[in-house]
C-alpha cells in the first residue's frame, strides 16, 4: 500500500498538470496540416493510381488470354505414317512457345502496372497523412 499511494499521487498530479509551456526541444514537431494543394496532389495521385491499376489488370488479362491461345491452339504441323498413309497433325511448336513468352511478358507488364498503381495510392495516403 505504501508503494501504491505515491504512484497514485503522481498519476493524479500528472493528469492535472498544465501544458502552457512549449514542448522540450527534443520532442518532434506535430505533423503539418494538410493544405489545399496537397489535397489536390493526393487526388491527382489517386486518379493516376486508378488508371495504372485498371490498365494493368487489363494487360494482365490479355496476357492470360494469349497464354490460353498459345497452349490450346497448335501452330506447327508434323507428318506421320499411319497404315502406310502420310498423315499431317497439328502440334505445339516454336511459334506456340514464342506466343507463350509474349503472354508471360504481358502478364509481367500488367503486374508491374498494378504494383505502380498500388504505390501511387500509398503515396496519396502518405500525403494526406492517413
Amino acid at each position: 500500500m505504501r508503494r501504491l499511494a505515491p504512484s497514485l499521487a503522481l498519476l493524479l498530479a500528472a493528469s492535472l498538470a498544465r501544458g502552457d509551456e512549449p514542448p522540450p526541444a527534443w520532442m518532434p514537431a506535430p505533423p503539418p496540416l494538410v493544405g489545399q494543394q496537397s489535397r489536390q496532389e493526393a487526388k491527382k495521385l489517386r486518379r493516376e493510381a486508378a488508371w495504372y491499376t485498371g490498365f494493368g489488370i487489363g494487360v494482365f488479362a490479355l496476357g492470360i488470354a494469349v497464354n490460353v491461345v498459345a497452349l490450346d491452339v497448335p501452330q506447327s504441323e508434323q507428318q506421320q505414317r499411319v497404315d502406310g498413309n502420310l498423315v499431317t497433325r497439328k502440334v505445339l511448336g516454336d511459334a506456340n512457345w514464342a506466343e507463350l513468352a509474349g503472354g508471360l511478358a504481358l502478364m509481367g507488364t500488367g503486374f508491374g502496372l498494378v504494383w505502380l498503381g498500388y504505390y501511387r495510392r500509398n503515396q496519396a495516403r502518405r500525403i494526406e497523412g492517413f
